[in-house]
């Protein structure tokens, strides 16, 4: 039996000859200046996507609450004609810090994300990281941790998930809050990657019970379908799942006792 785990390749990625609507919602992390990410994100794809549209819409101490009633005056009237459209939406730390329950944020960042898809965008939603100058027997961190746990589960609801809250750290931020610069680079790699270089990794297959065991490792947020062929041209779908908190998922293949080839592509 020959068995062969291919590296995914991604679906309805950006051509680089494409351009693209970016607009971005958020509060002071991802406010315009040149300390924040979505500065560094933008040089990133002026390269990438030379000629598109970037459109930043955040403003220090705004609320998710907020932003429901602003989208129409800011990134509605913007949104992909005929071109890609990215709507970011990073936000509910003010709401948190506000006394504002995880249940509200929820509703408001719900509404948010389907006025984005209604127009047209792909949305990416954000965990987010915490306040970390919040006391520490405040209800601020049930909130906040009911909150990311929810956003996680929300996969129908959003297109991309950037796993913010587990990969900007408390040593990324400047002022327990806010992204120090360095951390504000890694944060706009994160996004990137998740947006338009996130391929999955299949490790080696072990066998059970006569049956293929492997897992599919990707960003956090990230949806695939697993698929396989006998022959490398015609491919059956296996199934499509989420990239949980964990980093991959397990699949359990039949064995065949002749050639089998695997792939995981990213789900857009």
């Amino acid at each position: 039996m020959k068995i062969l785990m291919l590296v995914a390749c991604l679906i309805g990625c950006a051509a680089r000859s494409q351009t693209a609507t970016f607009s971005f919602e958020g509060d002071s992390i991802s406010e315009t200046n040149q300390f924040r990410w979505d500065y560094f994100f933008t040089g990133m794809m002026q390269s990438k996507l030379p000629g598109s549209d970037f459109h930043i819409w955040a403003l220090s101490g705004d609320t998710a609450s907020n932003m429901v009633g602003e989208y129409f005056s800011q990134a509605h009237t913007r949104a992909p004609v005929t071109n890609l459209g990215f709507f970011t939406l990073l936000a509910g730390i003010n709401d948190l810090r506000a006394g504002d329950t995880a249940v509200h944020v929820q509703s408001n960042l719900a509404t948010i994300w389907g006025f984005a898809r209604e127009d047209g965008f792909k949305v990416a939603a954000f965990t987010i990281t915490p306040d970390y100058n919040q006391p520490s027997n405040s209800s601020f961190w049930q909130e906040w941790t009911n909150l990311n746990a929810w956003i996680e589960t929300q996969s129908n609801a959003y297109d991309y998930l950037v796993p913010m809250a587990s990969n900007i750290l408390q040593s990324d931020l400047a002022d327990g809050l806010h992204p120090s610069f360095s951390g504000s680079q890694k944060l706009a790699l994160l996004v990137s990657n998740v947006l338009f270089n996130a391929p999955s990794m299949l490790s080696a297959p072990t066998n059970s019970g006569g049956n293929l065991v492997f897992s599919v490792n990707g960003p956090n947020g990230n949806t695939y379908v697993v698929q396989s062929s006998s022959n490398l041209v015609s491919w059956d779908n296996m199934g499509t799942n989420f990239i949980p908190s964990s980093g991959g998922f397990l699949v359990t293949a039949t064995n065949t006792n002749s050639a089998q080839f695997f792939r995981a592509q990213l789900v857009r």
